[in-house]
């Protein structure tokens, strides 16, 4: 009975020393094999508190998000209520702004059909395949459903308002520069049919071989009665062209947004097809101001220009989780056949990318496991080798540690008061 007991203390003092004298992180993970639990009530409630902040931080900038594109509609639509463009004349043989008179070949009701509900639900059905939101069991990189439903729900919220906040801020450069321009649409002066007898369309110059006549800027004229008000300021607002600089946005970011997250490896034409077809409908869009005589040639571009600014700018410096969130269907086989070669690649301004280059985030968070797996795992294999060699030490009460033997603060503390 005595040997018994003598032996369990030996084994007690053996396990005491061991946890005094081995690091914190041994001594947890040892704990945690074990079962146990090593986290501190401190710890955990400094834990809790940190994830209140996190959250309460988090609510306050999707706040200041929000509140940035209401102040960006905001503008736009007081522009655009209270600003009337710059009255600008022309010249009586001004061929440019002659022509007659068309309906529109796509009116604005149906660009925003297919240039802002159509690229909506694309959103939505190409992160059914990328994410897999409704498939069973654990995605790649172990992601539960419940967690992949709630990265769905979350990068279509975050793409929807990145989308519409690039719209807001396409029509406000848009609006701007028609009401400071002012510049005259190619079918004005046959909606104002201006009477023509009480202008001046020539203007009698004296030279030393005669008198001359030459263009004269018409800048007082009034325009025929029966167009109404709304007519008349809409034939002022040319440049730029607001269907052009809306379509180029909204099929640019979608092309961008492919390149992005479209991850089709089996498929291959299936992404640069898509690519081509926003391209085509943009393309489409803007040649159809021309020949509806809606805009001059450079009204087209420079809309064009602005949409593309803005869509690159909004897909890829603001929208940079685009390229760095999770992709879940993706196999190591697919995302190898994805992979460009090293000398094909773009490194995209704003998203850390590692020097072998190019891995996607799931990718990454597959590596930083196995690297974790296999430092726990010497660790704990670190820990069994110490306490094997403790145990093959006699250890007793009255044994006081040799030299290179660690001691405890509690030992020297005890020896110091004897």
């Amino acid at each position: 009975m005595t040997c018994c007991s003598d032996e369990n203390l030996v084994e007690a003092n053996e396990i005491h020393y061991y946890f005094e004298s081995a690091p914190n992180s041994e001594v947890d993970l040892l704990v945690d094999k074990m079962g146990g639990d090593t986290t501190k009530p401190e710890d955990r409630l400094e834990e809790n508190n940190q994830q209140k902040k996190h959250r309460r931080r988090r609510i306050l900038y999707n706040l200041l998000d929000f509140l940035a594109v209401l102040t960006t509609c905001l503008i736009f639509g007081l522009i655009y209520l209270f600003i009337k463009p710059v009255q600008r004349g022309f010249f009586c043989d001004d061929t440019s702004i002659q022509y007659p008179f068309r309906q529109d070949t796509i009116p604005m009701w149906l660009l925003a059909i297919y240039g802002g509900l159509g690229p909506i639900i694309i959103f939505c059905c190409v992160e059914l395949w990328v994410v897999r939101p409704f498939h069973c069991g654990r995605g790649r990189g172990g992601h539960s459903l419940k967690q992949r439903q709630i990265d769905y729900v979350k990068l279509i919220f975050h793409t929807v308002f990145l989308f519409i906040l690039g719209i807001a801020v396409c029509f406000l450069i848009t609006e701007v520069g028609k009401r400071t321009i002012g510049r005259l649409r190619p079918y004005y002066l046959t909606v104002c049919n201006p009477i023509w007898t009480n202008l001046n369309c020539t203007k009698t110059v004296q030279t030393a071989s005669g008198s001359i006549s030459i263009p004269q800027y018409i800048m007082d004229h009034y325009c025929n009665s029966s167009v109404s008000d709304k007519d008349l300021q809409e034939a002022k607002l040319s440049f730029p062209s607001g269907h052009s600089s809306y379509s180029t946005y909204a099929f640019i970011f979608l092309f961008v947004y492919f390149e992005a997250r479209l991850v089709c490896p089996s498929i291959q034409f299936l992404k640069p097809f898509l690519q081509c077809l926003c391209v085509a409908v943009a393309f489409f869009t803007c040649l159809s101001r021309v020949t509806d005589y809606k805009h001059h040639a450079t009204d087209v571009i420079g809309g064009s220009l602005i949409g593309f600014c803005i869509a690159v700018f909004t897909a890829v410096r603001v929208g940079t989780y685009l390229w760095t969130f999770s992709v879940y269907c993706e196999t190591d086989e697919e995302t190898e056949k994805d992979r460009l070669p090293k000398d094909e690649r773009i490194t995209i301004p704003g998203v850390e990318t590692k020097p072998s280059g190019g891995l996607r985030s799931n990718e990454q968070d597959q590596t930083i496991t196995e690297r974790e797996r296999h430092s726990n795992r010497s660790n704990y294999d670190n820990v069994i080798s110490m306490h094997t060699q403790q145990q093959q030490r006699p250890i007793s009460n009255n044994v006081k540690p040799t030299v290179g033997q660690r001691m405890t603060p509690r030992q020297g503390y005890d020896e110091a008061n004897v």
